[in-house]
């Protein structure tokens, strides 16, 4: 890849894992933001109260690719862009030669 690699995020499939179900019917929609820097992306989530659950990269739920609630409303962590799949920090972050500042994010809950 030639350029800094925080000009070639494409995409991040964040998931969202609520442990106990709400006792009132409301919307569970956090707001999730992420800047790219150095190979290293920093996700901050934010809640619209306390959260105990869990946050973690799409369908990789390992120590380097996720953050546990600790009953405040907002969890951050970091990924590293530029782990190899297979090592212990990948977190199946798709990295592409496409310019631009581009994040999406999936949620599932």
């Amino acid at each position: 890849m030639e350029g800094s690699p925080d000009t070639y995020i494409k995409r991040v499939f964040m998931q969202v894992t609520a442990q106990e179900p709400p006792t009132t019917l409301q919307e569970f929609a956090p707001h999730v933001s992420a800047t790219c820097k150095a190979g290293t992306m920093n996700i901050k989530v934010k809640f619209d109260g306390p959260y105990s659950g869990a946050v973690h990269a799409r369908d990789y739920r390992t120590s380097a690719c996720m953050a546990m609630g600790d009953g405040s409303d907002a969890i951050a962590f970091s990924l590293n862009l530029l782990a190899k799949q297979g090592s212990t920090d990948y977190c199946g972050v798709l990295v592409s030669n496409v310019s631009g500042n581009n994040v999406r994010k999936q949620f599932h809950y």
